[in-house]
């Protein structure tokens, strides 16, 4: 009798290890496939913005970049994130675009459109930008190596 109760309590030991190990697979699997669709998603999106706030790089500095420039720029931007890409961006990353949406209020509010932007004005908007992508690379992993351990090709 004993040996048939072990046998019955070890089978339905095995059973439920084998169905819950089951579960954890695939539970693990579906959220493996959401990360991919997001981390898919941000590198479509996030090319889009890389290109729009290229506009201010540290060097060469470009002087051209008026101050109804940075407007339009607020502009773009607000529609990138609220026509698509705000649900997309990580817990790091909205904080940082916040700080580049703010920056360029900033100095948008004070200045005249036609009129070049400051060295100081110039320096704002390019740092926050700068930190923005930086954020963004972040959440694509792109500056990291490949979970494998070995170098991207």
């Amino acid at each position: 009798m004993t040996e048939v109760v072990t046998i019955v309590v070890s089978s339905a030991t095995g059973a439920l290890g084998a169905y819950l190990g089951a579960l954890w697979g695939s539970r693990q699997q579906a959220r493996r496939t959401i990360d991919e669709r997001i981390h898919d998603s941000r590198m479509r999106l996030y090319k889009d913005i890389w290109k729009k706030t290229s506009i201010m790089p540290r060097r060469p500095k470009t002087t051209t970049i008026t101050y109804g420039r940075i407007a339009q720029l607020g502009v773009e931007l607000q529609g990138w994130y609220y026509e698509e890409a705000g649900m997309y961006l990580s817990h790091e990353s909205r904080p940082k675009y916040s700080d580049l949406q703010d920056a360029i209020e900033a100095v948008r509010q004070h200045n005249n459109e036609d009129k070049p932007l400051s060295d100081s004005d110039y320096e704002l908007i390019r740092s926050a930008a700068s930190d923005f992508r930086a954020t963004l690379t972040k959440d694509l992993l792109s500056r990291n190596r490949p979970p494998t351990g070995k170098k991207w090709a």
